[in-house]
């Protein structure tokens, strides 16, 4: 993420400073590889990045907001706030 200005700077170290980071294990990219084939097979295809997201959820076991709720939903793959 980049500011343009240092006042836009200080806003996102305000916005980001009290979220958590999950890392990006090997568990989460074997779950991301499991749900790109499943979409993929179904002709259902996301962004690489939300299925990394949604990978990185169903591994730490949390709820996803998103607005691409329909390819999610079909597999019943991650709970979906």
């Amino acid at each position: 993420m980049e500011a343009t200005t240092k006042e836009k700077e200080q806003d996102i170290k305000i916005v980001t400073e009290d979220l958590t980071v999950l890392p990006f294990t090997d568990s989460v990219s074997i779950q991301a590889a499991q749900l790109y084939h499943k979409l993929r097979l179904a002709n259902q295809m996301i962004e690489f990045r939300d299925i990394f997201i949604a990978a990185t959820c169903i591994v730490n076991e949390l709820p996803i907001a998103t607005l691409n709720k329909k390819a999610l939903q079909t597999y019943r793959l991650i709970k979906i706030c």
